[in-house]
């Protein structure tokens, strides 16, 4: 039997942290503030400490331009303490 090999393409995931008080319409605030036709959320991640609440949340199709306003975006909400980014290379199976 022959062995199976998948091709594989790299892309850029955009890692976006947000510090918050904790609550879900915050988190749903948060949430709603991605850009629903372009970014592709693969990955969330939440830890609470009594008031406080981390999200992690990895995406990919958003460039440097869309996170940079994204970022804007969260940090101007009340409750949002800080927002952080970066991006990471993810190779994706196809």
């Amino acid at each position: 039997m022959g062995s199976f090999v998948q091709a594989a393409d790299t892309a850029q995931q955009c890692v976006i942290v947000v510090d918050m008080e904790t609550g879900l319409d915050l988190l749903l605030d948060v949430l709603g503030s991605f850009p629903r036709d372009r970014a592709l959320i693969n990955r969330m991640n939440l830890q609470t400490d009594g008031q406080v609440a981390r999200l992690e949340i990895q995406a990919l199709r958003i460039d440097g331009t869309e996170a940079e306003r994204l970022r804007l975006c969260l940090h101007k909400m009340a409750g949002v303490r800080r927002v952080k980014f970066g991006y990471r290379a993810v190779t994706i199976q196809r």
